[in-house]
């Protein structure tokens, strides 16, 4: 599979709006020649987004012979075999690795840098998750502490208050881990409230808790009169009248009427026994009319009927006797006290109740020719509590028969009553609880994290290779056996003639990786001869002779490639790797085979942007980039174009006066100024030559202060005059490339 064009390039680095046109085609070898800064390094880099199957910058459409066209925003979903080259690709896999050691070690590969990034996260990540345990293992047992010590406090209050002599001794062991037991129980259960006891049930579990063997009381009966049915009949009574004749006189004055009634009951004749007068016959007639027989059966009525009320009094009140309270245990002594002062209260109701209805039937007596008014009777009391002071001496009785039991019962409640009090428990517990798992959940965490780190440690360590094929590669690569990469437990350290040295300069680690990225396509699953393989500047920094070796080197391991495309502004290299793809085009007899480009930066109103073109034919036919530069000056000597266009010449013509004065006069060393000062020219002019070239040909864009931008704007003429220096010291050699770039 292959690469056939780069269709389009908008808004991508240098590219502003590229589009392939008429172009030729990718071929299997592909040669790409550009300056610094004309856009090398946006070409690999969009070209490696494809390789990372990531969505490049800019709106970028290639094509290609398997899948045709495939728009950026297509590069994460696109299966194609493309491996990069580049400076990324260089500090992305040729890296130092931070620690204490001397000297300092490199280790190779993008892949073993994640680990190498990971393994430096995940021990950062452990050292905090260590301190973040270290927290939660403190709060686990401050909160484990609190806890147990409640349980402590709570069982030693238990412990003292249930144990002592007479017990079955069960809490005489009690302890924290029992009193947890048991609290987890009660929670279990979901029955706190039910366990929850006022201070007077506390007060009397107490007691039973301590109580010593008492006999039993036998238990009362007690009278349960109708004193209703009392109250009935004395209202009835109260309601008679006497019809018979009454003496006036003695109808309102009761004293004198019972008086007379009596004395009537004593005398033997019709003579007064008070003043031994004779009664007349109307007076003895009148006071047997008052005093007839219903007067005497409503008075026996009113007699039997408080006789009646006396002996419900007396047998009622007797009966009401209640057993002395010290022989009641003492768990039910306020109880007993309480039901014995409500009895007597009830006793003294009753008195009043039935002294109301005998005062009735007093005053009745003497009004029993008028109706009485029960207004003065009171209603009887209520039920009285006789019940509950049964029940209490039944209780009594009950724990005479069964002390042994209902005192442990009675522990037992006092024990789960004061857990159903205890609020702080479930606080306590949850929060130990809460933070042990925490503590866990952390430690869980570290533990898992020391795994990932050791795996991540050992596959480092096991990750650095055996040295000695790279070191072969390497000297080969370089032209000599200088340096040396010698095997670390975590990478490799440089030693250069023996020597441990510091990290290596740049043109070295670009060799390095260079090595790698060539190993690795070796062990590449999918093979070489069905990989796009993209090299950018891969000789840079290296001198001329470590280049050939180099060149000589990427040409071995890449010959089998299914494309290639190398991107170079090193003409050495660029004139090596031509003569290569030409003869490749040769001995495969395709003029296809291999293609040949160029990067070209131009300048508008829009700013500096690059293109891709074929390559010009100065460079393309000639050997060396010399015609190229003399080409590009002269039209620029020519040019009519804007201040922009006009910023590539400053440095391509100081490389063209070093490269003429080198070989016209070799006599004269030192800087281009040197030269300048010795040969025979206009001084004025060889001081602006001097001007242009050393303020505008580092860059190819202003950024020193002293740069002039007039000097700039001068350009044209400027390079008139350098080439008026080149015809007045070699007119032949002037002749001659004139006429090859006209």
């Amino acid at each position: 599979m292959r690469i056939t064009r780069i269709k389009k390039l908008r808004q991508c680095g240098i590219f502003h709006n590229f589009k392939w046109d008429t172009l030729p085609e990718f071929a299997r070898f592909n040669l790409i020649y550009g300056q610094n800064w004309s856009g090398k390094t946006t070409l690999s880099r969009m070209l490696q987004s494809l390789e990372l199957r990531v969505v490049p910058d800019g709106e970028v459409l290639i094509s290609t012979d398997k899948f045709g066209d495939i728009r950026g925003d297509g590069f994460p979903s696109a299966n194609i075999p493309v491996r990069v080259f580049n400076s990324d690709f260089v500090r992305d896999n040729v890296f130092s690795i931070e620690g204490k050691d001397i000297p300092p070690i490199i280790d190779l590969g993008r892949e073993n840098k994640k680990k190498h990034d990971l393994f430096a996260k995940k021990q950062a990540e452990l050292e905090k998750a260590k301190d973040v345990r270290d927290v939660k293992r403190e709060k686990r047992a401050r909160a484990k502490k609190d806890f147990d010590n409640h349980c402590k406090t709570c069982s030693s209050f238990v412990k003292e208050m249930l144990e002592g002599p007479g017990n079955d001794n069960s809490y005489g062991n009690y302890n924290k881990t029992k009193y947890r037991e048991r609290a987890e129980e009660v929670l279990g259960n979901g029955d706190v409230a039910a366990h929850q006891i006022d201070d007077q049930t506390q007060k009397e579990l107490l007691s039973l808790h301590r109580a010593t063997p008492k006999p039993k009381i036998p238990e009362p009966r007690y009278p349960t009169p109708d004193l209703t049915a009392l109250r009935e009949k004395v209202v009835d009574l109260l309601s008679r009248t006497v019809t018979s004749g009454a003496i006036r006189s003695l109808r309102y004055e009761p004293d004198k009427a019972e008086w007379l009634r009596q004395g009537m009951g004593l005398r033997n004749a019709s003579e007064c026994p008070f003043c031994e007068n004779r009664v007349s016959e109307q007076r003895e007639l009148d006071l047997v009319h008052h005093f007839s027989a219903e007067y005497e059966s409503h008075m026996k009525s009113l007699s039997t009927m408080a006789a009646e009320i006396d002996c419900v009094m007396e047998s009622s009140l007797a009966n009401l006797k209640t057993p002395d309270c010290a022989m009641i245990h003492d768990y039910l002594f306020d109880g007993y006290m309480g039901a014995k002062a409500a009895l007597d209260d009830y006793c003294n109701r009753i008195k009043e109740y039935l002294d109301s209805l005998t005062g009735a039937l007093a005053r009745k007596r003497t009004m029993l020719f008028d109706p009485v008014l029960p207004d003065g009777i009171l209603w009887p009391p209520d039920d009285g509590p006789q019940d509950n002071l049964v029940g209490i001496i039944r209780k009594h009785n009950n724990t005479c028969r069964n002390l042994a039991n209902q005192a442990a019962e009675a522990r037992q409640r006092l024990e789960y009553g004061h857990i159903a009090k205890d609020l702080e428990f479930v606080k306590l517990r949850d929060n130990s609880i809460a933070t042990d798992k925490a503590a866990n959940e952390s430690e869980t965490h570290v533990a898992a994290l020391e795994v990932e780190v050791f795996e991540l440690e050992r596959d480092i360590s096991n990750y650095s290779r055996p040295a000695d094929k790279f070191n072969d590669d390497l000297r080969r690569y370089l032209g000599h056996g200088e340096l040396r990469l010698d095997v670390r437990e975590h990478g490799y350290v440089i030693a250069r003639d023996g020597e441990f040295n510091p990290l290596p300069s740049e043109g070295e680690k670009t060799a390095i990786a260079l090595l790698y990225f060539l190993q690795s396509l070796e062990s590449d699953q999918l093979g070489i001869e069905k990989s796009v393989i993209v090299l950018d500047d891969p000789v840079s920094s290296l001198d001329a002779n470590a280049l050939f070796a180099a060149y000589g080197f990427i040409r071995e391991r890449t010959k089998n490639a299914g494309q290639l495309l190398v991107l170079t502004h090193n003409f050495t290299f660029f004139r090596e790797v031509r003569g290569w793809f030409d003869k490749a085009n040769r001995n495969r007899g395709v003029a296809s085979n291999a293609q040949f480009y160029m990067l070209e930066s131009r300048s508008d109103d829009h700013g500096r942007h690059s293109e891709i073109r074929e390559l010009d034919p100065l460079l393309r036919d000639y050997g060396s980039d010399y015609h190229y530069l003399f080409a590009r000056v002269w039209h620029g000597a020519k040019s009519t174009g804007t201040l922009e266009s006009n910023y590539p010449l400053p440095n391509m013509a100081r490389r063209l006066l070093d490269a003429f004065l080198a070989f016209r006069r070799p006599d004269i060393r030192g800087t281009l100024g040197d030269r300048m000062d010795k040969i025979d020219f206009d001084e004025e002019g060889k001081r602006r030559i001097l001007a242009f070239v050393n303020a505008h040909s580092h860059n190819l864009a202003i950024a020193e202060p002293e740069h002039n931008m007039d000097l700039l704007g001068e350009a044209p003429s400027v390079l008139c005059e350098i080439l008026a220096l080149m015809k007045k010291m070699d007119p032949a050699h002037y002749a001659s490339m004139e006429n090859l770039v006209r």
